[in-house]
């Protein structure tokens, strides 16, 4: 069933394809998580050295057969360390990339989202210039990065984020690891190419975006396999800045479509981001406020989850919303019920990272709960779903592998001081999959789609 109704109403960063050989001395930026992982090493690091120092002693006068036995022992116990080092650490950063602050001054912070690009190619085409989400609200920092073992970091620890800002980055990513690899023979080009795109897509496992777009530069690069290797770059450029252009008109339809479902004065609320800042432009859960403000509406208001523990509601949802002029609320996660019992929650839009072919759909932690609360108290909860992220491989949501990540982002990572005891487990789970009878509609670029899913997935091309 489909429901299209519709309301009138400069640093030069040098190529350095170096993965995965090179390693950098260059300061890197770390996470919490890092931190904690920097941390757990120092206690190793100094029993290690003390050994080795006191063993040392033994060497200047000791007869050969000593010193042999101290030899073997000491490559034992470096060899050992080395590879806890390598178990402990995070990848390392490469010298082959630049990183450059934009810092606008304190009153420039309350920015306008539309006006961030998220994920951009470098005009001289050597590096990525991604905007470091985790530094936000207080810092807006531009990365510029050219070795894939940084954008990988980047990825990974959220410096950029939302499944279709992902999806982004890694069409640019390969288009970059692409330009790099210096070889006139194809077969190695496209073993390096391969390398390169399997190691992009180990970044997070549950963001079908990333694995979507990496899959589909691979193929542009197959089916243009007897063309000159610079004209496969060329090809590759042109694909990924495609696939950014093609992001942008996608949100504006989604946002088009979810306009048509609002009315005056509505109460919105949303979980995690799925604004401008996890897309190319506009958003998805957001696109229909974004639509909505073009078409003169300013009495619409929004609440927004805090959505812990990494806080993306409070961060950038909400930043995104009251720089754009709404009415925006902030609200703790369990108090999403509390709000729910005093009518002003009209509508929910949210956005997704996967959705099987039965309408199951994988979004930040939390977001089944609202769901489950919404179905309570009868209001529309709407995922808002690019055709990129409905994955009609998955019979259910049972099969979206679900990232869990470091305990250090709940025990410590908002906290002058830790606020929970050494040794207890954390279970911090980054998505959630909310069931299909949960959800009133999903809203593509291409309709609404209504239960039963699959149906009205395959009766939109899917």
């Amino acid at each position: 069933m489909l429901h299209n109704g519709r309301r009138k109403a400069k640093i030069v960063c040098r190529p350095a394809f170096n993965f995965p050989e090179r390693r950098s001395s260059a300061p890197r930026l770390r996470s919490s998580a890092s931190r904690g992982r920097m941390r757990s090493v120092s206690a190793p690091c100094t029993l290690t050295h003390g050994v080795l120092n006191a063993l040392s002693v033994f060497a200047p006068e000791s007869d050969y057969k000593t010193q042999c036995i101290i030899f073997r022992i000491l490559i034992v116990l470096a060899a050992a360390y080395a590879a806890y080092l390598l178990r402990r650490l995070p990848p390392l950063t490469s010298g082959g990339s630049c990183v450059r602050m934009e810092k606008n001054t304190e009153g420039d912070l309350a920015l306008n989202a539309l006006e961030l690009d998220t994920v951009l190619l470098s005009p001289d085409r050597t590096c990525l210039e991604i905007l470091d989400q985790t530094l936000l609200p207080g810092e807006v920092k531009t990365l510029h990065l050219s070795d894939m073992r940084d954008i990988w970091e980047a990825i990974n620890l959220l410096r950029v984020r939302g499944a279709p800002a992902i999806g982004v980055c890694a069409g640019y990513a390969l288009a970059l690891a692409a330009s790099q690899i210096e070889t006139e023979d194809k077969d190695v080009f496209f073993a390096r190419l391969r390398e390169t795109k399997e190691y992009l897509a180990s970044a997070r496992p549950t963001a079908v975006n990333l694995f979507w777009a990496l899959d589909r530069m691979w193929q542009t690069a197959e089916a243009h396999a007897s063309e000159s290797i610079p004209a496969i770059r060329e090809i590759l450029f042109a694909e990924a800045q495609r696939i950014r252009d093609e992001d942008v008109a996608i949100s504006r339809s989604i946002g088009e479509l979810g306009f048509a479902l609002l009315h005056h004065g509505d109460g919105i609320l949303t979980h995690c981001n799925a604004g401008t800042l996890a897309t190319a432009k506009y958003g998805t859960a957001t696109a229909p406020m974004y639509i909505a403000l073009e078409h003169g509406w300013n009495d619409l208001r929004v609440y927004c989850a805090e959505t812990r523990p990494l806080l993306q509601g409070a961060r950038l949802t909400a930043l995104e919303m009251h720089a754009a002029g709404l009415d925006t609320t902030l609200l703790c996660d369990n108090a999403a019920s509390s709000l729910m019992q005093t009518g002003k929650v009209n509508i929910i839009f949210v956005g997704c990272d996967r959705v099987a072919r039965n309408g199951d759909a994988a979004n930040k932690i939390g977001t089944s709960a609202v769901a489950i609360l919404a179905k309570h108290y009868g209001i529309p909860f709407y995922v808002c779903a690019p055709s990129s992220t409905i994955d009609m491989s998955l019979a259910s949501g049972a099969e979206i592998p679900i990232e869990q990540r470091a305990a250090e982002e709940v025990t410590e990572m908002w906290y002058k001081k830790r606020m929970a005891p050494e040794g207890v487990g954390v279970y911090n789970p980054a998505f959630d999959v909310t069931d299909h009878s949960l959800i009133t509609g999903i809203i593509t670029e291409r309709g609404i789609c209504t239960a039963p899913f699959e149906d009205a997935f395959r009766a939109l091309g899917f």
